[in-house]
């Protein structure tokens, strides 16, 4: 498939046919990838400040629980990692 073939076939796509007339579609999605964007940011920093001894007020592994879902989107793609911190 080329370029220019899938470009056409995603302007043919109704998803697609929305999004040019609407007014607000563009700006919504752009709204929830910035907040999805800064929560993964915030997540990646509070884990970063335990690593570097700035935050003691939990253990590494506390933080990583608490804080790993936000960055691997939660449902369901960290359950592999969180069996990983559980050391009960």
């Amino acid at each position: 498939m080329t370029m220019r073939e899938l470009t056409l076939w995603l302007t043919s796509l109704p998803l697609s046919a929305i999004l040019r007339r609407s007014t607000w579609a563009i700006p919504a999605m752009q709204t929830a990838h910035l907040l999805a964007l800064g929560t993964l940011l915030a997540s990646i920093v509070m884990i970063d400040l335990r690593i570097w001894g700035y935050a003691r007020s939990s253990t590494l592994v506390e933080s990583a629980r608490r804080f790993l879902p936000w960055d691997l989107g939660e449902p369901g793609v960290p359950d592999r990692y969180r069996r990983a911190f559980d050391h009960r």
